[in-house]
């Protein structure tokens, strides 16, 4: 993740060329850290980590979504208001830049002179930054499960194929909710990377569509199995595993957005090479900022499921018990 407004000690410079996975693409004309303004608390208080991570994810999502329309006026002819549309985006960005949390790769934790402080506000700062992509693609995916659990119905599905189709609805709803968000983010990055500058308007549409799509597979994963887990019956785990394994889910999709992210930039940029830790810096990210949703909802799905099998049994019971009235 890129740009950091504390006393943790910074990266390298070249770290600061890298995406954000959650506060949008940052210009490639790395934007310079922004001095804050007040004092900043490690948790808590007016200025807390998580405030700081929720506002910097709708910033960059407002400049992804800027970019996405940029992307279409520039595919209708609407150049001007394109260009319009584009400058706004980065100036969200810069915002998204200015108003993240202070912490937010492990590696300025560990380079910290309080690495307990700093690990609570990096704790803090990325369940800001993920979960509300978390919720929004885990609001399509739940709407998508719905479509194919009614168009299977429609079709005369019953039994696995019925939840097969469910299932598969979940995950192409999750992935079209946080669609123009991801390929917007790609269409600012083509339109600003000088890498980029001799693709046409629409190469560029094709790839921050296709790649955009890919990213957004990548984000849905997580989403659209919790969104299963609380409609499977017969499919008990205990809750630590399930936790942990929606938290590994949400990791293991951050890590190969960026894996997609970089690759695509090696076949337009020879100059790029791809960074190791920054794809494992999205993973843990994401691991660590799915805490909170995945815990809720383990804790929620255990509940429930414990409870409908306990009233499944007890009516079974009841029923073999009447056959000896």
């Amino acid at each position: 993740m890129v740009g950091l407004n504390s006393a943790v000690p910074l990266p390298p410079a070249n770290y600061f060329d890298a995406e954000d996975p959650y506060a949008g693409t940052a210009p490639y004309q790395p934007v310079a850290p922004v001095a804050a303004s007040g004092p900043v608390f490690d948790y808590g208080g007016s200025d807390s980590q998580i405030a700081r991570g929720i506002r910097s994810a709708f910033s960059g999502a407002k400049a992804s979504l800027q970019g996405f329309g940029g992307m279409g006026a520039e595919l209708v002819g609407a150049d001007e208001y394109a260009q319009q549309l584009y400058a706004d985006a980065v100036a969200s960005q810069q915002a998204a830049e200015a108003q993240a949390p202070r912490v937010r790769t492990i590696r300025q934790v560990m380079e910290s002179d309080n690495p307990l402080s700093s690990g609570v506000d990096y704790l803090a700062g990325t369940v800001g930054q993920v979960a509300p992509y978390m919720l929004l693609s885990g609001a399509g995916a739940l709407i998508g499960r719905g479509a194919g659990l009614a168009g299977g119905l429609r079709a005369g599905l019953s039994g696995e194929a019925l939840a097969a189709r469910a299932a598969t609805g979940s995950g192409v709803g999750g992935t079209l909710a946080i669609h123009p968000v991801m390929a917007g983010d790609q269409a600012v990055q083509l339109h600003e990377d000088p890498a980029a500058a001799g693709m046409s308007v629409g190469e560029r549409a094709l790839r921050a569509n296709v790649v955009g799509g890919l990213q957004s597979a990548a984000n849905a994963i997580a989403p659209a199995a919790m969104v299963n887990q609380t409609f499977a019956r017969g499919a008990q785990q205990a809750l630590a595993p399930r936790i942990l394994g929606n938290m590994a889910l949400e990791g293991v999709g951050e890590g190969a957005e960026e894996v997609v992210n970089q690759a695509h930039r090696t076949t337009y940029d020879p100059t790029f090479q791809m960074d190791p830790e920054l794809i494992g810096e999205n993973a843990a990210a994401g691991f660590f900022g799915a805490a909170p949703v995945a815990g809720v909802h383990g804790v929620g799905t255990h509940m429930a499921h414990a409870g409908i099998d306990a009233t499944v049994d007890g009516a079974k019971a009841l029923g073999a018990g009447a056959q000896w009235i």
